[in-house]
């Protein structure tokens, strides 16, 4: 007998909590924005918590602080933009269209790398 797999997603999804925040793309409306962290991520999908119930079928923006540095010296931000496909009071899941790193100023107030200011990195 052959077992089928529950998980049928084709993207691995990893556990890593992140800070982020993600603001709803909406044409004519005041964008409703907020915060969480992130529970998995894949290149595909987001499951996220939130400080409020997101609509399902929504577009988001989200942005996350990326733990690790470009080249050892420049930080991060993974944007995503994707639909919500599931909401509920703890969380929100968004299925990925698109995704990119940006680079952002350091912490201390130094400026990136003069080769790596402003540059996106696209996925």
């Amino acid at each position: 007998m052959e077992l089928i797999h529950d998980d049928r997603r084709t993207d691995r999804r990893y556990e890593i909590e992140l800070e982020l925040r993600y603001r709803l793309i909406a044409r004519g409306q005041p964008g409703l924005q907020g915060a969480g962290k992130t529970y998995n991520i894949s290149s595909g999908g987001l499951l996220f918590e939130t400080d409020q119930r997101l609509p399902t079928g929504a577009f988001v923006e989200v942005s996350i602080n990326w733990p690790i540095l470009l080249q050892d010296t420049c930080p991060l931000t993974l944007m995503m933009v994707g639909k919500v496909v599931r909401s509920d009071v703890k969380g929100a899941a968004l299925r990925v269209t698109r995704y990119e790193f940006l680079t952002r100023p350091m912490r201390n107030g130094q400026a990136p790398p003069p080769e790596s200011k402003s540059r996106r990195y696209m996925i």
